[in-house]
C-alpha cells in the first residue's frame, strides 16, 4: 500500500510540473506579443519547445507511474511476511 501511495504522489507532482510546462507553452506567444522588442517567431519557437518538453515529460511521467504501479504489487513472500507479522 505504501508503494502505491508513493507512486500516486510522484505522479501527482509530475502532473503538476507537466501542467506548468503546458501553461508556459500556451502563455509564451501572448507574452511575446505584448513586448514589441521580442520577435513573434522567437515566442512561437519557445512555445513549441516548451510544448514538446511538456509532452515528453508527460509521457515519461505516465510510463513511470505504470512501472511504479506494477512494482507496487506485493510478491507472495512479501505478503506472507506482511500478514504473518500483523497476525502476531
Amino acid at each position: 500500500m505504501v508503494r502505491k501511495n508513493q507512486a500516486n504522489l510522484r505522479v501527482l507532482f509530475r502532473a503538476v510540473v507537466t501542467a506548468a510546462l503546458f501553461y508556459i507553452a500556451f502563455r509564451l506567444p501572448a507574452m511575446s506579443a505584448a513586448d514589441p522588442t521580442f520577435p513573434d517567431a522567437l515566442g512561437w519557437l519557445a512555445a513549441g519547445i516548451f510544448f514538446t518538453v511538456a509532452a515528453v515529460f508527460g509521457v515519461y511521467a505516465w510510463r513511470c507511474y505504470r512501472t511504479d504501479c506494477q512494482n507496487a504489487v506485493l510478491t507472495p513472500e512479501e505478503e506472507a511476511a506482511l500478514y504473518g507479522e500483523s497476525e502476531e
